[in-house]
């Protein structure tokens, strides 16, 4: 996702990013792909009807399962994600302001 990022960002024209956009995309959703193509629709169905028991009190750190995922939540909207949004635009800066920096030669 971050190197994704980083191609889509860094990308120097219109076209380049619009490729890069969908071979992301392609990337995340590739397993869900695969799986549907290849399961049958009696075995799609029956998987989706099934009920996996949960045990209470399961959550983070001892927390209820509702308030873990809360938790899991804002943790992912509050911190991990303005963390990655900060070190792709970090590395953006970086390559556009250093010429001698190959986008290529750090990420092979």
């Amino acid at each position: 996702l971050t190197v994704g990022s980083l191609f889509i960002l860094t990308a120097p024209d219109v076209v380049n990013v619009i490729r890069s956009t969908v071979a992301m995309v392609f990337v995340e959703q590739v397993d869900t792909i695969v799986f549907n193509a290849c399961i049958s629709q009696e075995l799609h169905s029956s998987m989706r009807t099934t009920k996996f028991k949960v045990r209470q009190g399961g959550g983070f750190l001892g927390m209820r399962l509702e308030d873990a995922m809360t938790f899991e939540k804002r943790y992912l909207m509050f911190v991990h994600l303005p963390i990655l949004t900060g070190a792709v635009v970090a590395a953006v800066i970086i390559f556009k302001t250093h010429k001698d920096i190959d986008c290529a030669d750090v990420l092979a």
